[in-house]
């Protein structure tokens, strides 16, 4: 450019002619880097290390039935490197799969294979006492999302669920129902929040959902009074009240007074992790304990 305008031009690398372009005419990585280190040598860097490490074997390749993630993306030459808008979404819609997969093998692995938990019955006449002590009619997503729930209770294998959805969408009222069915099995439930303020919101609507069906909710939060946090956890220990609300900071902690690492948490059987953004949990695997005895069957409702 002319020196009036100040601008200036310069080429950060250069490339042979008559080579393959690692920078254009492709989707082109840009890696964190620091300074003294360029894009150029990270990508003939990584390009070579894919060249020796090719063919890249397929693990999930030879998977019988059921639904099959996307194969391994294979670009010119066998590269599995993208060459396009929809083969570099195909790429990482597998690198998530793979991702999600290795960290669910993990937890399985830890828990020593077979993630077995308890087997909890769900009445046809349980679900409709439910629906009608809610003060809104249910979605068509909520309804299905809830008979996913209800199947997966049933099964002897633990449950680890991802609900989706926006703000606002109506996750709380689903896990209140799973806490509901584990209540009606006499069995207890927790449900964690980020923040207090979340986890009082959580107890309000817990609280409005669950009474009228005789389902007590308890409150437990590191703000609490040390006297507070006693009779709380005295009314969830005899088995009075069926599910508690808290945060992930209080669960993590253990609480000095033994709030969370007390007997009742070792046997409670459903747990659910709500948080203010598009998703929630449940349950924390390594919180469940399905060779502990049950507690007091809740008071039945009206």
């Amino acid at each position: 450019m002319g020196r009036r305008s100040g601008v200036q031009l310069y080429v950060e690398h250069f490339e042979d002619e008559g080579t393959e372009s690692l920078s254009t005419g492709r989707i082109v990585p840009i890696y964190p880097a620091k300074e003294g280190v360029s894009q150029a040598f990270l990508r003939r860097t990584v390009h070579r290390a894919l060249e020796l490490a090719l063919p890249l074997p397929d693990p999930l390749a030879g998977l019988p039935g059921g639904p099959r993630p996307h194969a391994l993306p294979r670009g010119p030459k066998g590269h599995p490197l993208p060459r396009g808008r929809g083969s570099l979404k195909r790429a990482l819609l597998r690198l998530k799969f793979d991702e999600y997969l290795l960290l669910e093998l993990k937890a399985l692995l830890e828990a020593g294979g077979m993630v077995l938990g308890r087997s909890f019955r769900v009445e046809e006449a349980w679900v409709e006492a439910f629906r009608k002590a809610l003060p809104f009619p249910l979605t068509k997503a909520q309804e299905r999302v809830m008979g996913e729930i209800a199947q997966d209770m049933r099964s002897p294998r633990q449950m680890a669920r991802l609900l989706q959805g926006d703000v606002g969408s109506g996750k709380t009222v689903v896990a209140a129902f799973a806490l509901f069915l584990a209540a009606q099995n006499g069995a207890q439930g927790a449900l964690m929040a980020p923040t207090e303020i979340l986890a009082k919101q959580h107890y309000q609507n817990l609280t409005r959902y669950l009474f009228p069906l005789g389902v007590r909710v308890e409150l437990l939060l590191g703000s609490m009074t040390a006297k507070e946090k006693e009779a709380a956890t005295a009314r969830l220990l005899s088995g009075e009240a069926q599910v508690a609300v808290g945060t992930h900071a209080s669960s993590r902690r253990g609480w000095a007074l033994g709030t969370w690492a007390s007997p009742w948490w070792t046997r409670s059987t459903a747990s659910g992790s709500c948080s203010a953004g598009p998703s929630s949990s449940w349950p924390r695997r390594r919180r469940t304990s399905s060779s502990c005895p049950p507690p007091p069957s809740p008071a039945p409702w009206p």
